[in-house]
């Protein structure tokens, strides 16, 4: 299976980044347009006194977005965020005929609604797929940009309808910006804007290696309530185990983890489950750690001491089955020469093993976990398939 090296940042996605950022601020557009004509076209055209009456359409607005955002994240795990986001704009393309064609207020409310929907799934969709895009170092600068391109979106929005709408019929101009910027917005995000955490998603370069024979069955209790789906991706054996891409898989945020290889920190096992709980963190090493700070953190000692650096701003802790057919692997101390090796051992062994402890190669179930219990979990068809310690100086 090939491999596609990856690169988070904001440099390096700039042209994905830079569409995200245009398409909120369409989504702020359409806000900004419609709160500086919609009193004037109840006024006008509909002969409304009451501002209850003529902010009837914010109301709207307001639950109906409360209510998609309430439903976003689950939705965006189940369908994906890139449909999502294109499905909060097709929300948006009836808006300005709707608006052209009403033969009362209440179609205008409706209207509204909709636009509640698309701001519910657009804005936030975006949010989450420039998060994903640049990486944990520069999450808070990419909401950053998403915000102030949505708000500005907004005032520019606002004040040039408002200004053209001194010389022109505000509901004509209400309908044709508002079809303009919808069937723009939609069209570039339906030929441009790639899922990103299809990029983000580090996938190594495997040898066809064959695993070696099961030697003990793990205890009954340890299988999951699910079953492993069919393997597509060859696992690694110890000692190869560490990605030629030079990062560890990385998880898509708020969705299941895909087939890969996963660094992170045991948490736990849950024997009676068949699952596991692991802290998910970024391991980068050789060429791939020194791009990570040159990008990131400049200062920092690069090429870093021990040629490798792990990411683990925000705690991801993910609980995954566990193959019936698992096979454990911890780091240990050969007994001739101090040289680090692997010992493999049951699934019970390793849940009941201590941190820290005995770590010589023929300890056998006495061997402990090491003292950062550490480990690559190699996840295939939505199971761990295969644990391997991970020695950190």
């Amino acid at each position: 299976m090939s491999a596609r090296p990856v690169r988070l940042g904001l440099r390096e996605n700039a042209a994905q980044f830079s569409l995200l950022v245009t398409v909120n601020a369409f989504v702020g557009a359409m806000v900004g347009l419609e709160r500086s004509t919609l009193p004037l076209v109840g006024r006008e055209n509909f002969g409304l006194g009451s501002s209850a009456s003529v902010l009837s359409f914010i109301v709207a607005f307001g639950v109906a977005k409360a209510l998609t955002n309430l439903a976003a994240g689950a939705l965006a795990q189940r369908a994906g965020r890139r449909r999502l986001l294109l499905v909060g704009w097709a929300a948006a393309l009836p808006v300005p005929m709707l608006i052209a064609l009403a033969p009362s207020w209440g179609w205008i409310v409706a209207a509204n609604a909709l636009l509640g929907i698309n701001q519910g799934l657009a804005w936030s969709m975006t949010v989450v797929m420039k998060i994903d895009l640049v990486g944990p170092r520069q999450r808070g600068l990419a909401l950053g940009l998403n915000e102030s391109a949505g708000y500005g979106g907004v005032a520019i929005a606002a004040g040039l309808s408002g200004w053209l709408a001194a010389s022109f019929a505000a509901r004509d101009v209400l309908v044709v910006a508002g079809a303009v910027i919808a069937v723009l917005a939609f069209l570039l995000l339906r030929g441009n804007a790639d899922e990103p955490a299809d990029d983000a998603v580090a996938t190594p370069t495997t040898q066809a290696t064959e695993p070696a024979e099961e030697t003990q069955e793990p205890a009954a209790t340890t299988e999951p309530t699910v079953e492993p789906e069919v393997v597509t991706m060859p696992l690694k054996p110890p000692g190869e185990h560490l990605p030629e891409s030079g990062i560890s898989a990385i998880p898509l945020v708020g969705q299941p983890l895909e087939d890969g290889d996963y660094f992170g920190y045991l948490k736990g096992v849950d024997l009676s489950g068949g699952t596991v709980d692991f802290d998910v963190a970024i391991f980068y090493i050789g060429q791939a750690a020194i791009d990570y700070l040159t990008a990131n953190d400049p200062t920092a000692e690069n090429p870093p001491p021990n040629g490798f650096i792990i990411v683990n701003d925000v705690e991801n802790v993910r609980t995954v089955p566990l193959s019936p057919d698992v096979r454990v692997w911890d780091w240990c101390s050969q007994t001739s020469g101090g040289e680090l090796g692997f010992a493999e051992r049951t699934v019970m062994e390793w849940a009941a093993a201590p941190a820290g402890g005995e770590m010589a190669c023929d300890a056998g179930p006495a061997l402990s976990h090491g003292w950062n219990e550490t480990y690559w979990f190699q996840v295939r068809g939505n199971v761990v398939m295969q644990v391997i310690g991970q020695y950190l100086p």
